[in-house]
């Protein structure tokens, strides 16, 4: 599992994959305008650049003797123009975030200052600057030269490459649009290749591609030398447009390709600015950059050759950063579930968080506290994303395999890396790392595509700053369930609590025993009344789930506001219960109360077992007036499936009968009260055909009548309502589940049907059938709908079947459809179906 672990660590460092790179929403469409985003306020850029370090007289150093590269003779340099070793220090260069909002429209405002404080490592000579890809830089130090004759030169090593992510950018209007003028050295997915060439010149519309070697990348986790060398009198023209026909060179080695470069982009035509892993858009740029020469003039290939020379590349840039202080969380409350130690001792993988089913189409949220002790990018959290539930390896379920393993403790990892679109965190610094994630209230958006996930992570940090991770595409090829794991860390997990219904009890399951209350349901005599909610806990202990109280007035839940309260009974979750003060072990027996479960309630495994099982278990309460005793019969069904019940029976009563719920360390989503049997969501959230009743025969020249409660959506249309299947078999509801399954008629509560596929406005007088209905002009059914109580005969005259529904209002009126001479040509059940709306089939 440590190996897994280190593998997490390398898992998440990439840069933002903006199909808007570089300013316009696609890279097809170069001339789309950028969609505009929420802008911090931005630092005014400074108006004065500070001398940059002076190039070193090339004259000092002696020539190299031997030609590095292939046959080409070094020879000796120019002076440059403009040179930074990075040795230490970087006059004229100050670091930048970026923010990609379209509303602000100067460079300062785009790419804008920030008090953070430059780092620096081994380099290719002596020392490098360090880019932790949390801010780039710009230099101040390096001015135009307005002239297209020019050579760049650098050293780079990428801890990550993203795409459009930027190296080194210059230019003119970089945040303006209409007005961009500018260079980047850059990778695009379109080529896989790094680094290419991207440059803009709005003006005329040029974009070309220019890259080194289609599929090659260069400089990832390893030293590249790189070097542009433009000549203003080598043009060519390019569809009516001159550019600069330019030489590029890879660690050394001219590129193959033609490169064309647009003129100005070394001229200062207003806003102009030189960018090293930063620019107006994209991606930071987590890396090294070393010995960055400006000349202006175009070297020689030995000169180019000459610079190659005076780089080692044996030694890879190490972590800068200073040692990290001890983290003290004696004064951590928690709120939800725990997961690890509060001393941030658990190993990796040691201990999980429930698995969630993420459905296709859907979007889950997992929300937790994060804490770290904060020694090394490990210590903090882990989402998996993994193709089962309740299981985190081969050796639980041999079918068990990760999707993907992302952590907070963002390194690279070649799998992950052209999924990450954004990340905010400080990545290189773990101390800096350790102080963005510890005490951060983190929520995980998952949204699972069918084959692909999206993954959005934010984190309000300690210091009030929200920091995110998010990716786009991950492929899956299966189920997806996620947890959380975590390794020196601390996690309190809530679960994503989305009231549907009705809230008891607060959402981080602060609110103590008997402090809240559902309202009161009346069971009259002779009657069941049930109650669907769902049951989210701190999940601690068994009783620390949802409890049932019955009594006998309907508004209170003490005597000293009614002096006539009394408690018939009072049953928890864990097959416990008590009258009034009888709070005893021995209390069940001596009140004759008979308790059943298959829960195993007697064992420390048991318990555990359902603990998990009742946390966000749906579980539908049933309790029963026979008059002079009730009974309470709770089905519990887990997030998983998994089916669990217990039943209270024999319990006293002498006089009125109502039922409400209580809480202990829980948060209970009441989602409804019915009587028979509910179809579909309560919360009318079911669509068309996705649910069904229980199918029901008809014998021939015979006729059965299913009385129900129709409950739909709060604007509804016609058609959400309830919808009568008639078909010829019993136990399915398609051709998928039973290949001889047909359907001789689909009707629904406005009067309309079909048979098959043949929904159509012509149907109906197609197929003969005979429809007769007292609705009118049905401008007033959706309405009369709402909480309608229908009845609905079905009769097998042998070849023909009929449809007849009576529906009541809530007020009392009645209204009939008819629905006759539906051809049928063997057995016949009928079955309901919905389509936004829940069925309450009283029968």
């Amino acid at each position: 599992m440590r190996k897994k672990w280190l593998s997490v660590l390398l898992c998440a460092t990439m840069a933002v994959s903006m199909m808007a790179g570089c300013g316009s929403e696609t890279k097809a469409d170069p001339t789309t305008a950028p969609t505009a985003t929420t802008a911090p306020t931005a630092t005014t850029a400074p108006t004065e650049a500070p001398e940059p370090t002076k190039a070193p007289d090339p004259t000092e150093a002696p020539a190299p003797t031997e030609a590095p590269v292939g046959d080409v003779t070094a020879e000796t340099l120019p002076e440059a123009k403009y040179y930074f070793s990075f040795d230490g220090v970087a006059d004229g260069v100050e670091p930048r975030k970026n923010v990609n909002d379209g509303t602000l429209t100067t460079l300062a405002e785009r790419v804008y200052a920030v008090d953070e404080t430059l780092y620096f490592t081994n380099g290719v000579k002596n020392e490098c600057l360090w880019l932790d890809g949390n801010f780039g830089a710009q230099v101040t130090g390096i001015e135009a030269l307005n002239s297209d004759t020019y050579t760049i030169s650098f050293w780079m090593w990428a801890a990550r490459l993203s795409n459009y992510g930027t190296t080194l950018q210059f230019g003119s209007g970089m945040a303006q649009g209409t007005t961009e003028h500018w260079l980047s050295f850059t990778t695009l997915d379109a080529t896989a290749t790094f680094p290419t060439i991207w440059n803009r010149d709005a003006a005329t519309g040029v974009w070309p591609f220019p890259c080194y070697e289609d599929g090659a990348i260069y400089g990832k986790k390893e030293w590249a030398h790189i070097v542009l060398v433009c000549d203003e009198t080598d043009v060519i023209d390019n569809g009516g447009n001159l550019v600069l026909n330019a030489k590029f060179y890879i660690n050394g080695v001219p590129s193959a390709n033609e490169i064309q470069i647009v003129p100005g982009c070394f001229t200062d035509n207003g806003d102009w600015g030189f960018l090293l892993g930063v620019n107006p858009w994209d991606t930071i740029f987590k890396g090294a950059i070393d010995e960055l020469y400006v000349f202006d003039e175009a070297l020689t290939p030995g000169q180019v050759a000459t610079l190659y020379a005076e780089g080692d590349t044996s030694k890879d840039p190490e972590n800068p950063a200073g040692e990290v202080e001890g983290r003290d969380h004696s004064d951590v409350v928690m709120k939800g579930y725990t997961v690890g130690s509060a001393d941030c001792t658990t190993a990796y993988g040691s201990v999980y968080t429930d698995t969630k089913a993420i459905p296709v189409g859907e979007t889950v949220e997992i929300t937790f506290g994060n804490y770290t002790k904060g020694e090394t990018f490990e210590d903090t959290y882990a989402l998996i994303l993994q193709n089962v539930g309740n299981a985190h390896s081969a050796a639980d379920n041999a079918a068990y395999k990760e999707h993907a393993v992302v952590s907070g403790a963002v390194a690279n990892n070649n799998v992950l890396e052209s999924y990450l679109t954004r990340n905010t965190f400080n990545q290189f610094n773990p101390k800096k790392f350790g102080d963005d994630t510890d005490r951060a209230e983190i929520t995980a958006k998952i949204t699972n595509n069918g084959t692909t996930v999206d993954l959005s992570i934010s984190a309000i940090c300690a210091d009030g700053v929200t920091r995110y991770l998010e990716y786009v595409g991950i492929p899956v090829d299966g189920e997806v369930y996620a947890c959380l794991t975590t390794a020196g860390g601390y996690l309190d997990y809530l679960p994503d609590i989305l009231i549907q219904g009705t809230q008891v009890g607060n959402v981080d399951f602060s609110s103590g025993f008997w402090s809240a209350h559902s309202e009161p349901v009346a069971v009259p005599v002779g009657e069941t009344v049930k109650t669907r909610l769902i049951n989210y806990s701190v999940g601690n202990f068994t009783y620390q789930n949802w409890v049932a109280v019955l009594q006998n007035v309907p508004t209170v839940h003490n005597n000293v506001d009614d002096p006539a309260y009394k408690e018939y009974a009072v049953v928890r979750a864990d097959n416990y219960g008590w009258l009034g003060a009888l709070n005893t072990a021995a209390n069940l027996a001596e009140l004759g109360w008979v308790l059943e479960t298959d829960f195993d309630f007697a064992t420390p495994e048991g318990q555990a077992e359902a603990i998990r099982i009742m946390k966000e278990a749906t579980v539908d309460v049933a309790v029963t007036n026979n008059g002079t005793t009730a009974e309470v019969y709770a089905v519990v069904t887990s997030t998983e499936g998994e089916v669990r019940y217990m039943k209270y029976s024999n319990i006293a009563i002498d006089g009125d009968l109502y039922y409400c719920f209580t809480v202990d360390g829980t948060c209970l989503d009441i989602l409804g009260t019915y009587q028979g049997t509910a179809v579909g969501a309560l919360n009318c959230t079911t669509g068309f055909w996705g649910a069904h009743s229980e199918p029901v025969a008809v014998p021939v020249g015979e006729s059965v009548t299913k009385t129900l409660v129709n409950h739909t959506i709060a604007t509804p249309a016609n058609w959400n309502n309830f919808v009568v299947v008639l078909q010829n078999v019993p136990g399915a509801h398609g051709t998928a589940e039973d290949p001889n399954y047909a359907e001789y008629a689909v009707v629904r509560a406005d009067n309309y049907g079909w048979v098959g596929a043949l929904n159509t406005a012509a149907n109906l007088a197609d197929l003969g059938w005979v429809l007769e209905n007292t609705w009118g002009d049905f401008t007033t059914m959706a309405a009369d709908m709402k909480d309608a109580t229908v009845k609905v005969t079905v009769t097998n005259n042998g070849t023909t079947a009929d449809v007849v529904a009576e529906i009541t209002t809530v007020d009392g009126r009645v209204q009939t459809q008819k629905y006759t001479n539906i051809a049928i040509s063997g057995d016949l059940y009928f079955c309901f179906t919905v389509d936004s709306c829940w069925l309450d089939i009283l029968d």
